[in-house]
């Protein structure tokens, strides 16, 4: 919330996204362990999560580009 608090209100939905999107990848990486036996290294999995947030952006979630890697945004 302290992080939260430092951002302007006007970023801050795209802030609330970005962190979603970053906390929500240790589930799905939990999961391709246990159900897939697939385990991703950083390098890997980090690309996921920028990948995802590109499709996060073109359903909607316009306000993470804000947070996003330029050259990852289409």
């Amino acid at each position: 919330m302290d992080a939260r608090r430092q951002v302007p209100k006007e970023p801050q939905k795209g802030f609330d996204s970005a962190i979603i999107l970053v906390s929500w990848w240790p589930w799905k990486e939990r999961n391709s362990r246990v159900f897939n036996n697939v385990a991703y290294t950083t390098a890997q999995a980090t690309r996921k999560v920028m990948e995802e947030g590109v499709e996060w952006i073109a359903v909607g979630f316009t306000a993470l580009s804000l947070f996003m890697v330029a050259e990852m945004v289409p």
